[in-house]
């Protein structure tokens, strides 16, 4: 019930993939919004004089540089007055007017009183000869100006722009920026020097600026809704339909397809899920085969032991060696069955580990050969060892008699009517290759690939009991061959099958 509870608390806190496209999209949007009006309306007139005043500020210094290299700098000064759009002047240290240019009608130097201007810049600057650079407004007055008027020359009055309200923003008001600086001229001799620039008034810019953004805001939101929309309907519209169709796959329906149309990651999601479906798909069957095949094999013998020991059980008669030799052979059938599906979980699930060490490959074979004497002797199979020397390998010594083991029970299960089977060793450039081979009917090309599944059946129509072995020897002998990193496959004709694996050659050992 705790787990439930969580699981809807974690449900309910999390965002469909639509709605946080949705979310983001919109936020960018506002975003987006909100600094084209930042930047276009609340900071232009802060944008447009830091301009402004680079710009004066730089034709300042080139001013003084003309006054500094030439005693000729009227041609200079015009052409860059000209050049800049600026209105100039340039007054001795006694207030004596040396050069005017005069550019724009509503220049300050212009139409202000000399001394008040002198006046002006030496209540503004804190040192003498510092650059003092400021931004007035021009406006008329019926009555007299106030506190920080300047005299003009004609009907006009001149205000500074620190302390007089109408003049701090850039509206309809004419504004000039003006910096005074004292420098020295080409005769050594201390002037001042002061440049004029006029602002032009923003406010109809400001206004059409604004009526824009107002269409652009209203058109942006309206594309930017139907981008999210679209977009967020594209985007979690495959997961939706992987999402469904995996639910499918979790309640073990392994028909379920998945389709990821739309982009990339989603039909490539799309596609390993659909892989994974099939594949599971076969992993149960393969379950089902496996504990059908299982079930049959455990209750045959346990069948035979049941019924053999209550016939000896129930008639003293029946009480004889040969009965109770197929209650023994049975239950050492059980056993063996049993290993096997021991050894094959070990290793598929990597608990089993591999103990490699020099091995006399040669030697091996020929120990396992001699385990089956008494096979040989009792139901007339012969089984031959052809080997031109001792060869050694790296491997596990157990797990690999396994191996051998395996592959010659096989060998002996299905070998022809001459009851033959051949343990071939042969050198293969620096490998050592092992070789078992039958003389039976051979196995069909199709079923080649599928013979190391575990109960593979060839005949499909019906699962028999193997003749000598528990039918899971070639799935462990794979499971062994592939964690040595050893080469292995098989070979068949209509003449019989070759099973082979290749081990590295090893140095011989003392």
């Amino acid at each position: 019930m705790k787990k439930t509870k969580r699981a809807r608390r974690q449900r309910r806190g999390r965002v469909s993939i639509r709605w946080k496209t949705l979310s983001v999209l919109g936020v960018f949007a506002l975003t987006m919004i909100g600094l084209l009006w930042l930047f276009q309306i609340v900071l232009l007139d802060d944008f447009y004089i830091a301009i402004k005043k680079n710009a004066v500020s730089k034709t300042l210094a080139e001013a003084t540089a003309s006054l500094a290299e030439s005693e000729d700098y009227a041609s200079a000064l015009d052409e860059l007055a000209m050049r800049s759009d600026v209105c100039i002047s340039v007054l001795d240290d006694e207030g004596n007017l040396l050069y005017r240019k005069h550019v724009a009608p509503s220049c300050i130097i212009h139409n202000v009183q000399i001394p008040d201007l002198i006046d002006y810049y030496l209540q503004k600057a804190e040192e003498p000869g510092d650059l003092v650079t400021d931004v007035l407004s021009r406006f008329t007055l019926s009555q007299k100006a106030g506190d920080g008027a300047l005299q003009t020359t004609g009907n006009e009055q001149w205000h500074d722009s620190s302390t007089t309200p109408p003049a701090k923003h850039l509206g309809s008001i004419m504004q000039s920026m003006l910096c005074f600086q004292f420098v020295e001229n080409a005769q050594g001799q201390t002037v001042l020097l002061m440049v004029n620039a006029t602002l032009t008034p923003v406010s109809a810019t400001v206004q059409t600026l604004r009526l824009q953004l107002s269409l652009v805001t209203v058109l942006l939101a309206v594309l930017a809704t139907a981008l999210a929309f679209y977009l967020s309907d594209r985007v979690s519209k495959p997961i939706i339909s992987i999402s469904h169709e995996a639910e499918k796959l979790g309640h073990g329906d392994f028909d379920a397809h998945f389709s990821g149309t739309g982009y990339l990651e989603a039909a490539q999601l799309a596609d390993t899920l659909n892989y994974a479906a099939a594949e599971l798909g076969k992993t149960e069957e393969l379950r089902r085969e496996l504990m059908a095949n299982i079930s049959h094999d455990l209750r045959t013998p346990l069948t035979m032991i049941e019924g053999f020991a209550e016939m000896m059980r129930d008639l003293p008669s029946e009480n004889t060696p040969e009965n109770a030799q197929v209650i023994v052979d049975e239950a050492r059938y059980l056993s063996a069955l049993v290993r096997d599906i021991l050894d094959l979980s070990k290793l598929e699930s990597g608990v089993q580990e591999m103990n490699p060490e020099p091995l006399n490959l040669t030697e091996s074979v020929r120990q396992m050969v001699q385990r089956y004497g008494a096979l040989c002797q009792s139901e007339g199979f012969t089984i031959r060892v052809e080997a031109e020397e001792d060869l050694w390998v790296l491997a596990d010594a157990l797990r690999l008699q396994q191996v051998l083991y395996n592959l010659v029970n096989n060998a002996i299960a299905y070998t022809g009517p001459d009851k033959l089977v051949r343990v071939r060793q042969v050198r293969k450039g620096d490998f050592a290759r092992i070789e078992v081979l039958d003389t039976g009917k051979g196995i069909a090309p199709e079923d080649l690939p599928y013979i190391w599944d575990r109960y593979y059946k060839v005949d499909k129509k019906s699962h028999q009991r193997a003749l000598v072995g528990t039918g899971l020897g070639l799935s462990i002998v794979k499971k062994i061959l592939v964690a040595h990193n050893a080469q292995f496959g098989v070979e068949s004709s209509e003449s019989g099958s070759t099973f082979w694996f290749e081990l590295p050659l090893q140095p011989a050992q003392d």
